[in-house]
């Protein structure tokens, strides 16, 4: 059983590695199941995207995980710092109570890199995520008021295309870049509005049931601070204080979200 398993792995990571049977996979989906070419294109840069990634990922997530539980809070705690204390809420909980801080970080957040053209999420998604923009890069989002029935099938054509413009331009650079920000939104871009270091989306999503109000989409290489819902109640069950003041702080933004534009992008209430 041991050796079954042990073989299934390696196989498993030996095929993430092999972009060349990726694609040939992919082909044979895309001409059984007729998959549009647009979304075909999207898949293919997605697989091409993650390879860039993906060992560092493997590699820093495989080193994590040889720690004792209390090394990876620390260590997870100076990763994540930076981006979870501009929101005032969480700043706030940590000068109260480090440990619990710490908590949230290691079982509550996880990473995400996106890549430039890649769709965070789309209006009308069920959303039980906060994302934090940590050090680099920046998000495009486009409110639901200002979208128009077709503009999302419209929109992801038009950047399957720039991405593929770019990375001819590029020649086929590791980290393919969009110079301009019209390259990739195009007519979209007066409309949206952009999402960076130190900001953050979908807060509603922790404190109520939320769908997307916009869609949001990478504008270039993004590391994102993904915050779970579900996860961090289940730490915050563990610290009572803790609990009440989050209780306290929910009820006040309910009350701002209810007397302003309902939207992914919003100015959390003030903790004092």
């Amino acid at each position: 059983l041991i050796g079954a398993t042990t073989a299934a792995w390696q196989n498993h990571a030996d095929f993430c590695h092999d972009l060349m049977g990726q694609r040939s996979v992919l082909r044979r989906i895309v001409l059984r199941h007729n998959v549009p070419t647009d979304l075909d294109m999207q898949l293919r840069q997605y697989l091409e995207g993650q390879t860039l990634v993906r060992d560092a990922v493997i590699r820093e997530t495989k080193l994590i995980n040889l720690l004792p539980h209390q090394l990876q809070k620390e260590l997870l705690h100076e990763i994540r710092g930076n981006a979870y204390k501009r929101h005032p809420l969480l700043h706030f909980l940590s000068s109260r109570n480090g440990m619990f801080i710490r908590h949230v970080c290691c079982d509550a957040m996880s990473d995400h890199t996106a890549q430039p053209g890649e769709f965070i999420f789309h209006a009308g998604d069920a959303c039980t995520v906060m994302r934090f923009v940590t050090e680099e890069g920046q998000l495009k989002y486009l409110h639901r008021n200002d979208l128009r029935a077709e503009d999302s099938k419209n929109m992801q054509a038009h950047m399957s295309q720039a991405f593929e413009k770019a990375k001819r331009i590029n020649s086929m650079k590791s980290s393919p870049s969009m110079n301009r920000s019209g390259d990739i939104v195009g007519e979209w871009d007066e409309t949206s509005k952009k999402v960076g270091p130190g900001q953050f989306l979908s807060e509603a999503a922790i404190w109520t049931l939320w769908e997307n109000c916009g869609m949001c989409v990478s504008f270039s290489w993004c590391n994102l601070l993904v915050f779970a819902a579900e996860d961090f109640q289940s730490v915050l069950t563990q610290y009572p204080e803790m609990h009440w003041i989050v209780v306290l702080y929910a009820r006040q933004f309910i009350l701002v979200l209810n007397k302003t534009l309902i939207s992914d992008l919003m100015t959390p209430p003030s903790v004092n």
